[in-house]
């Protein structure tokens, strides 16, 4: 897929290209029937503007209230639950705790155990369409 950026319409902010699929998949339900297979969709990843996805093409877009999970980049990173791992489920206060009890991350690892073995499903789980690691990653340097 091309990364080719276009501005949201609503912050002007760039916004990349998204799988159609993904848009599909991550609204609710009726709202999910409204995604066209034709026109390219975009995703707004700017926390403070309440489009998540759009297409430049048509005139359409979905706010965070059509998406039926916690779109995690439109959070406050102190919002709880804060979702990290769509796949399987992990959050940030997962992390914490973990560190908390242990002293270490293992999920880091596991989850790559499980990318490697093709378990996992962010194109249609992930509000961005795309593996979750980065963010993981970062939870857990910055509870450490």
């Amino acid at each position: 897929m091309p990364e080719a950026t276009r501005p949201c319409p609503e912050c002007r902010n760039d916004a990349k290209q998204v799988y159609t699929e993904t848009v599909r998949n991550m609204l609710h339900p009726f709202t999910n029937q409204e995604v066209e297979d034709e026109p390219q969709y975009r995703l707004c990843q700017t926390q403070d503007c309440e489009v998540v996805y759009f297409s430049d093409e048509i005139d359409q877009q979905f706010e965070t209230d059509n998406v039926r999970v916690p779109v995690n980049f439109k959070l406050n990173s102190d919002e709880r639950p804060y979702p990290l791992c769509y796949c399987f489920g992990y959050g940030k206060e997962d992390v914490a705790t973990e560190l908390d009890q242990t002293g270490e991350s293992s999920v880091v690892e596991w989850i790559t155990e499980r990318v490697q073995a093709e378990e996992c499903a962010c194109r249609w789980k992930n509000p961005r369409g795309g593996c979750c690691l980065s963010d993981v990653r970062n939870a857990v340097e910055e509870f450490q």
